[in-house]
Order: C-alpha cells, then sequence, then structure tokens
C-alpha cells in the first residue's frame, strides 16, 4: 500500500510517499522563502513522527528529471 502527500509553496514541492517498509520524501523544485524552515519544519516534524509511530525508515532524494 502505498499513500502521498504533496506539500507545495511557491518553487518548492515536498512529495511523501508511504511504502510498505518505508516513508520517501522527495524535494522537487526549490526554496525561495526568506525563512524557509516556516514551510520545511513543520513537513519534516510530520515525515519523523510519522515514522516513529509506524517504525518505518525515512528516505530522502532531488528528483533527478530536475537537473
Amino acid at each position: 500500500m502505498e499513500n502521498k502527500e504533496i506539500f507545495s509553496a511557491e518553487l518548492l514541492t515536498i512529495e511523501v510517499f508511504e511504502t510498505f517498509n518505508s516513508i520517501e520524501v522527495i524535494w522537487l523544485g526549490k526554496s525561495i522563502d526568506r525563512h524557509p524552515s516556516k514551510f520545511i519544519s513543520p513537513v519534516l516534524v510530520k515525515v519523523l513522527n510519522m515514522a516513529a509511530v509506524v517504525n518505518k525508515r525515512v528516505i530522502m532524494a532531488l528528483d533527478a528529471h530536475l537537473n
């Protein structure tokens, strides 16, 4: 089973997929915000809390198609 959530702000999108044995975080675009932590921190806290509850590893990756 795979669940997907998408978080977007300006030019940055963070896609979060929950798979059978991991939670994958895919970074798309770039942040142009003066205070990127206002957007990024809540997403990462949510991912880490989810990973702790379901006991899954977190995998972070950049989208290779943007180069």
